[in-house]
């Protein structure tokens, strides 16, 4: 075509782009550096005319000057009167074409966008001159594309302007000579008419990517059909053609392919270009393509039978025809009230291969200094991609076009900050920055005012988006986070991205949360600041301690779910007149107090001084300090961070990241992060209690493990992560009452008086929950890094001798011991080990398991040293001489067995019966088998009427069924039929079981053969089965009318 270059550019002039390319090849040249001066002055050397890329020296190089190789050298000089010398820059031209072909671009593919936009802007010249010529008639311009395999050739025709021998050499046999660009000025103002691409003029030489020969032929309006020629663009020749003639006007460009080009001759590869490139073009561009269509046809080789249709079958049917690439119209050229709403959304999933409808689109055009069209699409689903990453470096929001024609997507400079990443939308400037190749697209103030008006646009489409409730729940939904990254981001936008960001809130049901001016519109009076708190779910958020006396106040309290939610609102500051803080800091301001409420504070901080000092003594470096709070109302504890420590969501997410890349997670304290700041409630009883131990004896163990314990329960409630989940269950096993007590009681036995050592003395520790296996070596080898062993003490059993999993070591020093009950909880052979320093117990003397004092006789009894793997039928063999086992509990300690259980019997007698067994063998090891804690009996309400087991309810006219209940579990047929065999015959039993757990619920029917057994049967309401006493009343159907059967049975 006429142009041989598309698009704009970032030089002032194509001469100019020339001359620097030329002065980069001087760095290259191993000879001497090269001075400006005359030609003339080199030794040996003709006197040339003057001749550069830019005079038009079209003649064949064989017959031009002689010139040095591989030089760039200077034309003669123009004197001026003061004798200075001026100069032009020459160029070696065969580097100049490589450094053109070879290096201008980085990806071959460009070369058909470059030949496409040449044909379109040839047709354009065509359209343009039609119209302005006198009696011109409609042109309707197309671009034709075929690929031969046979040959390797890729041919481009277009029915355009064409070419003449003189454009020829201008155009094509000079480098960076633009056809366009002279066609545009020749015009003048006109030219603002045209489509016209072209600018550089080297557009046409991206041929030579692909092509080791390139052929033009071309025909003008004189009517002379010529032939420009070149082989890997050493030279070329010019001659007439006497190929297929072109009709009309027009040039057919063939590209005889490179050996390691051949896709470009697929159907597939050059329908794929074309509509990445070229789609938006506005000429037609048909491809050759071959078609396989199938017909069925009668089969000669199959045998026919008669009476039936003859055999046929299917065999391909290869065709060629012309298929039209760019049917998409570039709709944000038109203006935006020409556009149909349905256009929108077709060109929206055409263009951007998206299945859902957009929510939002914006339209519009920016004229002046800068001038560009651009079109933006809100989506409303989040795209495949950002649903794996959020910033997924692949997924880019706006594709870039030049005058129609698609440039790239992929700049190091984007169009639009990455918080807009969702967007999709299209750019098409002639200001932008490009460079030469129109690849890459380079920093400069245009780009900046285009990405500000983009920006803008955008936030007013989603402005508009949050007008509707429902759109802008789901956006926010599937794009809320992009909004708190631009919070974060972009301090340009943050007050507008503020009125869009949606945080969850204590106060607001709806999923989708909150913005800051709903939330402003519902501060409470006087609330003076808008609080927020991190937090791993919104329940979490509502029961923090820290925001205790905010919720009795009625202050609405935001929650960060999220690092992004929390890094965004500390960066807020203010937001319009109110200060945006975490309520988790200290010293945050939760409202005014009355003199009252101060002073209450004050007189609680002098009451509790010596407790707080105390519990800061037992805590150590765990927290930074110690105060009592006026925040908390029903806590006891809460842990709060300095002003600039981190929240323990934020803790998790370091921890993560550390973890993810390998760090080292010593920089990151204790608890994972500075060390934060316990505040005590002095209204809670458990403080009270703490003051209370504090003021008997600060440095007892039993004071410095509540105080532990206040401060784990304060990490806990507060959402922080324990470093040692096993010892904080510990120390709550200990203040657990029945059961629970004997659990710890049975956990840690002393058989023989125990007292600390004295300073010097070296340091005593019991060692608990050990497996049998263990050895010496094992645990020398467990505790050598604490320090010398100096005994180790086995405890067993009295009268079998076998293992009891316990323990002491004496160490050399306290420091060894206290050293190792750091390694309290750690596995030794599948079990958690108990280690703590030795406390002075009584010897428990007598019994084969060392129960002395098997307690207080009940219906339930403690049962410990059972094998890991101990079985229920083991231990209801063991006990069925007893009585009947109503219920048997094991105890587990983080989902794992700690060899102790509890059993309730149907009767205090087989519990005193199963007591007697202490001993016993339970899977290889001795039990210990004591009295549980006997369960207080619930005094009688004398306002309440007292359980009877006689009939409620009158007997049904032939009633021969029973209701029974208050069965113990360990009931069947055979027991009730003995039970009311004094009765009579029992014909049926049913079972009533929970309808969900199905479950036996205690209850069930009989069924007699006569109604004189049934009056037998009720007077036996009352009496014991395995120790349960059998409440008895009348089954049966109520009068018709009355609603059916008894309202009980039908609870059932």
């Amino acid at each position: 075509g006429g142009a041989t270059h598309v698009g704009g550019g970032a030089l002032d002039n194509s001469t100019q782009m020339i001359s620097r390319l030329a002065l980069l090849l001087v760095a290259s040249l191993s000879s001497a550096a090269l001075v400006a001066r005359p030609l003339s002055s080199f030794p040996g050397a003709p006197r040339a005319a003057a001749s550069s890329a830019a005079d038009g020296d079209s003649r064949p190089l064989n017959v031009r000057p002689a010139r040095r190789p591989a030089t760039v050298l200077m034309a003669d000089a123009a004197v001026a009167e003061d004798g200075s010398e001026t100069f032009e820059f020459e160029a070696e031209v065969a580097k100049v074409m490589d450094i053109i072909i070879n290096s201008l671009y980085s990806d071959k593919d460009i070369f058909l966008r470059e030949l496409i936009s040449n044909a379109s802007d040839a047709c354009d010249k065509k359209r343009f001159l039609s119209l302005t010529e006198d009696g011109g008639s409609a042109y309707e311009g197309r671009i034709r594309v075929v690929a031969d395999k046979e040959t390797n050739t890729l041919t481009i025709e277009d029915n355009g302007i064409g070419l003449t021998r003189k454009e020829m050499r201008e155009n094509l046999g000079r480098i960076a000579q633009s056809g366009t660009k002279k066609f545009t000025e020749a015009l003048g103002s006109g030219g603002d008419a045209t489509n016209l691409i072209g600018q550089f003029g080297v557009g046409f030489y991206s041929a030579f990517l692909v092509a080791d020969k390139v052929t033009v032929v071309s025909k003008s309006a004189d009517g002379e059909q010529l032939k420009w020629e070149s082989a890997a663009a050493s030279a070329y020749t010019i001659s007439q053609d006497d190929s297929t003639p072109i009709e009309g006007t027009g040039t057919r460009l063939t590209l005889h392919l490179k050996e390691d080009a051949d896709k470009y001759v697929s159907d597939y590869t050059l329908r794929d270009m074309l509509k990445r490139y070229s789609e938006f073009i506005s000429f037609p561009i048909a491809l050759w393509t071959e078609k396989t269509e199938y017909e069925t046809v009668p089969d000669p080789d199959a045998e026919a039978t008669e009476g039936e249709e003859p055999p046929t079958k299917t065999v391909p049917k290869t065709s060629n025809e012309w298929e039209t690439i760019n049917v998409a119209k570039p709709i944000w050229m038109r203006p935006p009230k020409e556009v149909e709403e349905d256009e929108y959304s077709e060109f929206y999933k055409a263009t951007f291969r998206a299945y859902d409808e957009p929510d939002a689109h914006v339209h519009f055009s920016l004229e002046g200094q800068v001038e560009f069209r651009a079109l933006l699409y809100l989506p409303s689903s989040v795209p495949w991609e950002l649903s794996q990453d959020m910033f997924n470096d692949k997924v880019k929001p706006v594709k870039l076009y030049v005058k129609r024609v698609f440039i790239s997507e992929n700049f190091e400079e984007q169009l639009l900050p990455r918080w807009l990443s969702f967007i999709k939308g299209v750019v098409d400037s002639e200001d932008l920055p490009l460079n030469v190749s129109r690849e890459i697209l380079q920093k400069s103030k245009v780009l900046s005012i285009i990405s500000k008006r983009l920006v803008r646009k955008a936030l007013d489409m989603i402005g508009d988006i949050a007008k509707d409730e429902d759109k802008f729940a789901r956006f926010s939904s599937n794009f809320g986070r992009y909004i708190k990254v631009g919070v974060i981001e972009d301090r340009d936008n943050k007050d507008a991205l503020l009125k869009l960001a949606t945080f969850t809130s204590t106060a607001e049901p709806k999923a989708s949360g909150t913005t800051l001016p709903q939330y402003v519109d519902r501060m409470k009076e006087g609330q003076k600041q808008i609080y927020y708190v991190s937090a791993a779910s919104k329940a979490a958020a509502a029961s923090s301690p820290v925001i205790e006396s905010l919720r009795k106040k009625g202050y609405e309290v935001l929650v960060a779910l999220d690092q992004i939610d929390e890094i965004a609102l500390q960066g807020v500051g203010k937001f319009g007149d109110f200060d945006v803080v975490d309520a988790a800091k200290e010293n945050v301001d939760l409202g005014e107090q009355s003199d009252e409420e101060k002073a209450e504070v004050e007189e609680a901080k002098k009451s509790l001084e010596a407790t707080c000092a105390a519990v800061k003594a037992a805590l150590g470096d765990k927290v930074d300090k110690v105060e009592v709070s006026s925040r908390l109302t029903s806590s006891p504890s809460a842990l709060v961070q300095p002003q600039w420590g981190m929240s323990p969501q934020m803790q998790r997410f370091m921890k993560a990241q550390a973890a993810a890349t390998g760090d080292d997670l010593g920089g990151l304290g204790g608890m994972g992060g500075m060390a934060a700041n316990l505040e005590l409630n002095p209204a809670h009883a458990a403080v009270r209690k703490l003051k209370g131990l504090v003021a008997a004896d600060a440095n007892a163990t039993s004071t410095r493990d509540y105080a532990t314990l206040l401060y784990d329960v304060a990490a806990v409630s507060s959402g922080y992560e324990l470093a040692d989940p096993a010892a904080f269950a510990a120390r709550v096993v200990t203040l657990m009452t029945g059961e629970a007590e004997e659990a710890a009681e049975e956990a840690a036995p002393a058989t023989s008086a125990a007292t600390p050592a004295a300073e010097g003395e070296g340091g005593r520790v019991f060692l608990g929950n050990l497996p049998w296996s263990v050895t010496d070596e094992q645990i020398k080898e467990v505790f050598a890094k604490c320090g010398e062993i100096t005994k180790i003490e086995w405890l067993t059993h009295a009268d079998s001798g076998k293992f009891k999993g316990a323990g002491f070591l004496q160490f050399a020093s306290a420091a060894a011991a206290d050293a190792a009950t750091k390694l309290n909880g750690n596995d030794l052979d599948g079990r958690a080990m108990k280690v703590e320093i030795a406390t002075a117990k009584k010897e428990r003397a007598g019994g084969a398991a060392g129960n002395s004092d098997p307690g207080e006789p009940s219906n339930s009894i403690f049962l410990g040293n059972l094998a890991w793997n101990i079985e229920e039928e083991t231990v209801r063999a063991a006990f069925k001489d007893c009585g009947a086992i109503s219920r048997i509990k094991w105890v587990e300690k983080d989902g794992e067995f700690r060899g102790i259980a509890f059993i309730d019997f149907e009767s205090v007698e087989a519990a005193t019966k199963a007591v007697a067994l202490n001993g016993v063998d339970l899977g290889g090891r001795p039990a210990r088998i004591n009295f549980s804690k006997p369960r207080e009996p619930r005094p009688a309400d004398p306002n309440k009427p007292q359980r009877t087991y006689k009939p409620q309810k009158e007997k049904p006219e032939g009633c021969v069924e029973l209701f029974i209940g208050n069965l113990p579990w360990s009931i069947d047929d055979d027991k009730i039929t003995n039970f009311f065999k004094s009765a009579g015959t029992v014909t049926n039993v049913r079972w009533l079981n929970d309808r969900e757990t199905q479950e036996f619920k205690g209850v069930g029917f009989v069924t007699f053969s006569s109604t004189e057994e049934v009056d037998k049967a009720v007077e036996l309401a009352g009496e014991s089965i395995d120790g349960r006493q059998i409440r008895i009343d009348y089954a049966g159907q109520k009068k018709e009318g009355n609603g059916g059967g008894n309202t009980w049975q039908k609870k059932w």
